[in-house]
């Protein structure tokens, strides 16, 4: 009878610990806060070079220690399904399955889970192959998107595991990344800050923090050239993705009219 009621105090005992921080309003902290997520709702599309720009900017904290964070961004376009949807879709599947035949499986990146598109929850998978020699993350489709509404597919997105497409060509006006307050400029502007680096200096995404501390923010921003805008009736994405010490902590989808 003792031993049974010191296993009942010491099981409440327990159950109290456990639950006091959810009556006390607590909850864990999360690895990763979003402070920022900035981007444009509607692509500034130009007729000719450096005449508009598009911003991006995203900010976050780090609530643990990581021995490395990495950042990646993809900027893909959506088809337009209007008429032919399903042909359409089928040629994106096929491309798809071409390229997992042909590039090996450990090069191969897929996520799945959940966001919000256009109001509504939906299911999407996101298959990346930039890793593969044969396709760069900017110079050939390497990332595609799809969103499902648990039936069929919604929506197509393809594009490239970089903040934006043509990087090569001149699509990127300036950009910064800034650890904690120490910030490294870029910029391809004859009249930018004196310290910025020559754009074509940044590193390619993911973008690479080692020996995170707690409390420590980073922020990366950029100005894409409108001229290099070239939406394709589908809207586009920007996809950003936050990993900590290989474990995918965020999943950001900016969806872009």
């Amino acid at each position: 009878m003792e031993r049974e009621l010191i296993g009942t105090v010491a099981l409440a005992v327990v159950v109290s610990l456990v639950c006091a921080p959810f009556f006390l309003g607590g909850r864990a902290e999360e690895p990763i806060r979003v402070l920022k997520n900035e981007y444009p709702k509607k692509l500034t599309v130009a007729a000719s070079d450096s005449v508009g720009e598009n911003a991006f900017e995203l900010g976050f904290v780090v609530n643990r220690r990581f021995a490395r964070v990495e950042v990646g961004f993809r900027f893909l376009y959506g088809q337009n399904l209007t008429g032919s949807k399903d042909a359409k879709i089928n040629a994106t599947l096929g491309r798809i399955s071409t390229i997992r035949a042909l590039v090996p499986s450990e090069l191969q990146l897929v996520r799945t889970g959940y966001l919000n598109y256009n109001g509504s929850r939906a299911n999407y998978t996101l298959y990346d192959f930039s890793s593969a020699p044969s396709l760069q993350p900017e110079s050939n489709v390497s990332s595609f998107l799809l969103v499902g509404d648990g039936r069929q597919i919604i929506a197509c997105f393809s594009g490239v595991a970089d903040l934006f497409p043509e990087r090569s060509s001149g699509s990127l006006i300036d950009a910064s990344v800034t650890r904690s307050g120490n910030r490294t400029q870029y910029s391809r502007r004859a009249l930018g800050p004196a310290e910025a680096l020559p754009i074509a200096s940044l590193p390619r995404t993911p973008f690479m923090f080692d020996t995170v501390g707690r409390g420590e923010t980073i922020e990366i921003s950029f100005h894409s050239d409108a001229f290099y805008a070239r939406p394709q009736g589908g809207g586009a994405v920007q996809v950003i993705e936050v990993v900590c010490d290989g474990t995918p902590e965020v999943m950001l989808f900016n969806f872009i009219g």
